[in-house]
């Protein structure tokens, strides 16, 4: 389109040059030949009006060129844009309908996988309803109208089933007793969750014994059979509740204390074998702070009567003929005031009692500390046999998956009872351990009270010296903690 008005331009362009050129030929041509000037110039003029008329038309021409060709390329762009609109509004469309056909292809694929899950659920009914003779012919899938009355048939065979095995029904069959003989008799169905047998040898309540079988269980419930047997309101039943007759029930052995040990392994008969040793020890410790606190207050009281009285010496005879670390501990302390009181230092004789005092301590503190290390080493153990169960779990599932949780038990009952027996012996011992101690500090307490007690009251005696009211001292009891008063306030 815009080629012609090149060629147009360019033919002006020409005749103009050759205007000019005509002009300067006219006028080297008329200063050359003065008397042709006239003719020639009428001629050039003549052309050059030629050349002026051709130009105006050229112009014109190239004018309505160029307005052909605005209005040509305003309408190509209008028809472009309408050319894009309409690829738009296709697009849009073509991508609607790429969803709903994508949405149809997701229904027919759920409606395909529905009609298999419903023909799985009813190959399973018709299974289920076998075993009750009470199957249904099922047609092909392709019959749809025999196969939707199939099914709805399937619907009402299930209601009859549910309300039948909702009832207590009673039938004649065979059940097997406990020591393995079959027998007759009447069987009574609660539902399909309980069953009760009655015969001529025993009756109670009944549990699978696999393949649709019975047997009678072991637990009386003979009352609850007959009375059901009868027709009557038994009021509390003792039943056995099943899920299914194909798989035997066997009962379960009570779990003895060796049985849970054995299940513990080695650690566990360690951590036993600890805490029979920690009670032993306790037996040992109680029995020897008895002894040591034995009969303490009556000795400081006849004693303290003796040395009111000025008899020393008798009462460290009373107290040498007794047993116990505090009548040694007064043994000892009474020895040192035979000589006159006022002669000893009262530093020395309490260095004498606490010596005494000393000299007992292993006695009232034997076994304490083993004890008390015993406590804190059972829960240790208890750990340790935890970690070891569970290192042999992983070794089981590593070995054999997680398929059988029989095989993983043993390792689990390791790791569970062995913390519990850990437990179990840390606890007692610990809290055991810590009264003992308790009172084991409290006689030594008791005994230093006593024989400082009696040093005050003889050296008070020999040296005549009255107390604040004028009056000699008097023997006030020393109260003395026993065993059993001692385990009781704890």
């Amino acid at each position: 389109m815009m080629r012609p008005i090149r060629h147009a331009g360019g033919h002006v362009l020409a005749g103009l040059i050759a205007l000019g050129l005509v002009l300067m030929t006219i006028t080297a041509t008329s200063w050359a030949h003065p008397h042709e000037d006239e003719s020639l110039f009428a001629a050039y003029k003549k052309e050059f009006a030629y050349l002026e008329a051709q130009k105006k038309a050229l112009e014109d021409r190239l004018q309505k060129l160029e307005k052909r060709e605005r209005a040509q390329v305003g309408g190509a762009k209008g028809e472009l844009d309408a050319l894009q609109g309409r690829l738009l509004s296709l697009q849009t469309e073509a991508d609607r309908l790429s969803d709903t056909l994508a949405e149809v292809e997701r229904n027919a694929d759920g409606m395909g996988e529905g009609g298999e899950a419903v023909a799985t659920t009813v190959e399973q009914a018709n299974a289920t309803f076998e075993k009750w003779n009470r199957k249904v012919d099922i047609p092909e899938a392709d019959g749809k109208k025999e196969y939707a009355k199939a099914v709805s048939a399937l619907f009402d065979t299930g209601t009859e089933l549910l309300e039948e095995h909702s009832s207590v029904r009673s039938k004649q069959g065979e059940f097997f007793l406990p020591d393995g003989t079959k027998t007759e008799g009447q069987i009574v169905m609660v539902g399909n969750v309980a069953a009760y047998g009655v015969a001529d040898k025993a009756a109670g309540a009944l549990a699978p014994a696999g393949n649709g079988r019975l047997k009678l269980w072991k637990k009386d419930a003979s009352k609850s059979a007959r009375a059901l047997a009868n027709g009557e309101n038994p009021g509390v039943v003792q039943a056995f509740l099943f899920e299914s007759l194909e798989k035997a029930v066997e009962e379960q052995k009570e779990k003895t204390w060796l049985d849970i040990v054995n299940s513990g392994g080695v650690i566990a008969w360690v951590i036993v074998g600890l805490g029979l040793l920690g009670l032993l020890l306790v037996v040992g410790r109680v029995f020897i702070l008895w002894r040591a606190g034995a009969n303490t207050r009556g000795l400081i009281a006849q004693a303290g009567k003796l040395v009111v009285a000025g008899d020393v010496e008798g009462a460290k005879r009373l107290c040498e003929n007794a047993n116990g670390s505090a009548a040694r501990v007064l043994a000892r302390t009474l020895s040192h005031l035979d000589v006159d009181p006022a002669k000893c230092d009262r530093e020395e004789l309490e260095d004498v009692v606490a010596e005494s005092i000393l000299h007992e301590l292993p006695t009232l503190e034997r076994f304490g500390s083993a004890i008390l290390v015993f406590a804190a080493v059972a829960p240790l153990l208890g750990l340790l046999g935890t970690v070891t169960g569970m290192i042999s779990t992983f070794d089981i599932i590593t070995e054999f998956g997680t398929g059988d949780p029989k095989l993983l038990s043993g390792g689990i009952s390791e790791a569970l009872v062995t913390t519990q027996l850990g437990l179990i012996v840390a606890i007692p011992l610990l809290l055991i351990g810590n009264v003992l101690k308790g009172w084991a500090g409290n006689i030594t307490t008791h005994m230093e009270r006593g024989a400082l007690r009696l040093m005050n009251l003889a050296r008070l005696e020999r040296q005549g010296e009255p107390d604040s009211e004028g009056e000699k001292p008097k023997l006030e009891k020393v109260e003395m903690p026993e065993a059993t008063e001692y385990l009781g306030a704890v």
